[in-house]
């Protein structure tokens, strides 16, 4: 068996063929899992546009995980020229308890509340190459299978055999079944999260202090976009103190380099004189929870 990964729309539409056979042949298949309503789904939410947010529903309230950079990854297994099963998942860029992830998951909002994996014969065999597949790739840090119907048969197999391949997350609510592709435990990875945060901050102090006989009004244009793009990453519902301690160390190393252009110093009243003359943009939600479960 062989997995095909599909990122392109014209390379989705060529499937649509062996995506209608297989479709038809899968008893467990329904609407959701239609070729039609696939490629519809992409054509409206999908195409990498701006920031979207996984959108489910948790009992009587809305539930939203915000993510950008939307991309297809739709895996096909083949078997001598068969197709076998179809995931359709897509990739984007999102965040899982405050920390930006790489997200796998099926297409989930308000108006798609399920998927699933279209499955004929051998739909074990099939369902191990998808995980096998998933667990050699480097291109994602987190799967959630959330909406697949437990009717499907699909979950038990899946989750059996994924356990053994790939480590299951936390279960927290609405994310029932949720898979790292990280090393370690989650709690290495937050730690390896915060030393990505410390590096960022050490880059800035190696630019400020290769650069502080330069002007102050092109420092303050060069550190200004470096806080943008910060927060353009990070600005996630949630996030917002580590926006603003982010904001508050690079005022201060900025300081630091300044007060080192002469012997006189640079003490935070002229300091002040100084970002009063050159302001920061200031910390700020760029991709909101809250806008996108009320927009999705």
């Amino acid at each position: 068996m062989r997995v095909e990964l599909i990122e392109t729309e014209d390379a989705l539409r060529a499937l649509e063929p062996v995506w209608e056979s297989l479709w038809r042949a899968d008893p467990a298949a329904d609407v959701f899992t239609s070729f039609d309503w696939f490629l519809n789904w992409w054509e409206h939410f999908g195409h990498g546009r701006g920031s979207y947010g996984l959108v489910m529903r948790d009992g009587d309230r809305w539930v939203s995980l915000p993510g950008r950079d939307t991309r297809l990854h739709v895996l096909v297994v083949w078997d001598q020229g068969e197709a076998l099963a179809i995931a359709p998942l897509l990739l984007l860029h999102g965040w899982w308890q405050r920390c930006p992830v790489r997200i796998l998951a099926p297409p989930l909002n308000n108006h798609a509340p399920r998927s699933g994996f279209l499955r004929s014969r051998a739909s074990r065999a099939a369902v191990a190459a998808v995980v096998e597949y998933l667990a050699r790739s480097r291109q994602w840090d987190l799967m959630l299978l959330d909406g697949i119907p437990g009717q499907s048969g699909l979950v038990p197999t899946l989750s059996e055999v994924a356990a053994r391949r790939l480590r299951p997350g936390q279960r927290q609510l609405p994310w029932f079944h949720a898979y790292l592709a990280v090393e370690g435990t989650w709690e290495q990875y937050l730690k390896q999260k915060s030393e990505n945060f410390r590096r960022s901050l050490r880059r800035v102090s190696t630019w400020c202090r290769e650069h502080r006989h330069d002007a102050v009004k092109m420092q303050h244009v060069a550190l200004s976009r470096k806080l943008r793009g910060h927060y353009a990453y990070y600005g996630v519902t949630g996030n917002f103190r580590a926006l603003l301690r982010y904001y508050d160390e690079v005022r201060r190393i900025w300081r630091k380099w300044l007060s080192r252009r002469n012997n006189r110093g640079l003490n935070w009243e002229r300091m002040q004189t100084i970002v009063e003359v050159f302001p920061f943009p200031r910390p700020r939600i760029v991709h909101s929870a809250l806008r996108t479960a009320a927009n999705p």
